[in-house]
């Protein structure tokens, strides 16, 4: 699924670019669903609705990943998951994150989570539990902010829920997601470019309204 915003920024002081891909299973192994998004924000609300600057938004962003091929074994549903299960999920947690300011739930959590937060100007903190509360599908996700005022990325997030036995929640599960996924915006470009033909701008226009969801049967 391709999906995209557009935010006139009139309640936030910087522009900026959230961007993320996610890949989950839903009913089991054999329903897979991809998600690429992209929010943009501007503080000047004219070129948000310019379509020529949202033009360039696009072509300076890259969003790829290899999700299924690295993921879809971890990913699978184990419906035999019990309190068992959840004690053998990774332990460690020096964020204040919502699932990591409740105490571990064995009873009644349903899987493992790891959300690992990438600051740029402080230390990594990481999530890593099994809280009561992890909604209902094993799911990967990775979302980086970048800062168009500075011209700079100010924050990733990269969040894995998983059931598979042996910490499945593990730190260095999140690092292949990394490494699987590139999510990059090209400043130059999108400071740089010009404005597109009009053939450019009617695709793009096509892009925003259309939703594109791959199933994998």
């Amino acid at each position: 699924m391709l999906g995209f915003s557009v935010n006139s920024g009139l309640f936030e002081s910087d522009s900026s670019i959230v961007a993320n891909v996610q890949f989950q299973l839903q009913n089991g192994e054999y329903d897979r669903r991809f998600v690429h998004y992209m929010r943009y924000t501007c503080n000047s609300p004219d070129r948000c609705t310019d379509v020529a600057n949202l033009k360039r938004v696009l072509d300076s962003l890259t969003l790829t990943e290899n999700f299924e091929k690295e993921f879809a074994p971890l990913l699978v549903d184990v419906p035999t998951f019990n309190n068992i299960s959840a004690s053998e999920c990774f332990q460690y947690m020096n964020s204040t994150n919502k699932p990591c300011a409740a105490p571990l739930d064995v009873d009644r959590c349903q899987r493992c989570l790891i959300a690992i937060d990438y600051p740029i100007l402080t230390s990594n903190e990481i999530c890593a539990t099994c809280p009561g509360f992890t909604g209902d599908k094993n799911a990967i996700r990775r979302e980086i902010v970048f800062n168009l005022n500075n011209r700079s990325q100010e924050f990733e997030r990269v969040q894995l829920w998983c059931q598979m036995e042996g910490g499945c929640n593990s730190i260095e599960n999140i690092n292949k997601i990394r490494q699987a996924s590139t999510i990059q915006f090209d400043f130059n470009k999108f400071f740089g470019s010009s404005s597109s033909d009009t053939n450019s701008l009617s695709m793009l226009l096509g892009f925003i309204i259309a939703f594109i969801q791959i199933k994998f049967h």
